[in-house]
C-alpha cells in the first residue's frame, strides 16, 4: 500500500460517512469485534489528521480536525472501510481516538503472542482499572483485576464509589483469552485481546457495581 501524504488543508468530500451506529470513541472501542494493530504511514514532515465522531464527521467540511499523528505511530484499528478507519493511539500520558483516512495507516502482521507476553501488571489508560496476569503450574493463565467507578456525592455527603473484580483461569486461543461462562446467568464474562504491547478488554457489564466496567485498553507497567 502506498502512503498518502496529507497536506495542510485536508481534502474532504460532502458525501456523508455512516458513523451511526458505528461510532468511534474511547468507551465503545474495546467492544468492537475486530481490532487490529497497525501504524501510521505518512511522510516524515506530514501529519495524519484525526477527526472526532460528531455528527457529520469525518466526511463533511464542517468537521474540524481533532488531533494528528505522525509517521510510525502505532495504533489499534477498528471499523475499517475503503476511506476511513477508527483508530486508538496510546501516548505516554493520554490517548487519541477518532477517524483517520484508511490510506494513511497500514495493518501490521498479526502473530500469536508468546505466553510470557501476557504476564505482568496491566493498567488501563484511564487509570481506573488494573489487571494482573500470572502463570499457573498447569500451563494456564491466572487473571485477577479490580476496577472502580467514582460518582458524585451521596445523601450523606460521602463520595459514591462502586467497585468490581475480575477473576479467572484459562488458556489463550491465539491472541484472545476468555474468562467466565456466558451460559451461567449473572456471571462476569470478559474477553482479553493481546495486540502487541496493548491489552484490550471487554466485559458483559456483570463484573461489578453500577457503572463499573473493565472495558479499556491496558498498558503493561514496567
Amino acid at each position: 500500500m502506498k502512503p498518502v501524504f496529507i497536506a495542510t488543508m485536508f481534502l474532504l468530500t460532502t458525501q456523508a460517512f455512516a458513523t451511526e451506529p458505528y461510532t468511534c470513541r474511547n468507551g465503545a472501542f474495546p467492544s468492537y469485534p475486530e481490532i487490529h494493530y497497525g501504524e501510521v504511514m505518512v511522510s516524515a514532515d506530514q501529519r495524519a489528521a484525526v477527526f472526532p465522531d460528531w455528527e457529520g464527521c469525518p466526511d463533511t467540511a464542517s468537521c474540524s480536525q481533532k488531533d494528528a499523528l505522525k509517521k510510525g505511530d502505532k495504533v489499534l484499528i477498528a471499523h475499517t472501510s475503503d476511506r476511513w478507519s477508527c483508530v486508538w493511539y496510546s501516548g505516554k500520558h493520554s490517548e487519541v481516538v477518532g477517524w483517520i483516512a484508511s490510506q494513511n495507516i497500514r495493518a501490521l502482521p498479526e502473530r500469536d503472542p508468546a505466553m510470557k507476553n501476557w504476564l505482568g501488571n496491566w493498567k488501563s489508560t484511564g487509570g481506573a482499572a488494573r489487571i494482573v496476569i500470572r502463570a499457573s503450574k498447569d500451563g494456564q493463565l491466572i487473571i485477577r483485576g479490580n476496577a472502580r467507578w467514582v460518582g458524585g456525592l451521596g445523601p450523606t455527603g460521602e463520595r459514591i464509589i462502586h467497585s468490581g473484580d475480575l477473576e479467572g483461569k484459562a488458556v489463550p486461543a491465539g491472541n484472545q483469552l476468555r474468562i467466565g461462562d456466558p451460559e451461567t446467568p449473572y456471571t462476569c464474562v470478559a474477553t482479553l485481546r493481546l495486540l502487541h504491547d496493548q491489552l484490550v478488554v471487554s466485559d458483559n457489564s456483570l463484573c461489578g457495581g453500577v457503572n463499573v466496567r473493565f472495558d479499556e485498553v491496558y498498558r503493561k507497567q514496567r
